[in-house]
């Protein structure tokens, strides 16, 4: 039984050499791009460490995450994170998403023996703490036990993205501009933690 080829198959044969230059071409500069963003992230992490923040980072999703000390759990754990990830262009990494997002989790909670009843509310209670600009933070993925507070940049295109990841500078700029608006929320973290006898 033979297979059909389309026309996009055929020009790939036609230039099969070329093709394959161009496809290793590719990988070389994936790795260039991931050496570029490894060095924004360590530059962020002096930046978050700055503001107080400890945080971890992945070049290959990427994603960084950020957490006051006080949110650990006695492991070292944090129990809440602060979190901005994809804003490579697609192709990179595992980027699957469209856009790059802002995220607050919670799923470590758990770590506290919190049980996911008590995880749920601590979502709402976060959310309620938070008052009319917790509408920003109420995208269709949220949920309540997991990850109650989060949204899509979706004026961040993909173009954006590639001319971010080119721009060491600029991509640095975007991410500490999405930890400020990421750092308004802290103030409710902290009292929702508090009020749990939780520091």
């Amino acid at each position: 039984m033979s297979s059909h080829y389309t026309d996009v198959d055929r020009l790939i044969l036609e230039r099969w050499s070329e093709v394959l230059d161009l496809h290793d071409a590719f990988r070389t500069l994936g790795t260039r791009i991931q050496d570029n963003i490894d060095g924004v992230l360590v530059r962020t992490e002096r930046w978050l460490d700055e503001q107080g923040y400890r945080c971890d980072r992945d070049p290959k999703m990427p994603e960084v995450s950020a957490w006051k000390p006080s949110w650990e759990a006695k492991r070292g754990q944090p129990v809440v994170r602060l979190t901005i990830g994809e804003f490579a262009p697609l192709g990179y990494g595992k980027i699957r998403g469209d856009h790059p997002y802002l995220w607050v989790y919670t799923h470590n909670l758990d770590l506290l023996k919190l049980k996911q009843p008590e995880r749920v509310q601590f979502g709402r209670d976060l959310r309620a703490a938070i008052g009319p600009d917790a509408a920003k933070w109420d995208d269709e993925d949220v949920t309540d036990g997991e990850s109650p507070l989060g949204r899509y940049l979706i004026d961040v295109t993909d173009a954006k993205r590639v001319e971010m990841v080119a721009n060491p500078q600029q991509l640095l700029e975007f991410i500490q501009a999405g930890f400020s608006q990421l750092f308004e929320l802290s103030s409710a973290v902290d009292a929702q933690l508090a009020a749990r006898q939780i520091r």
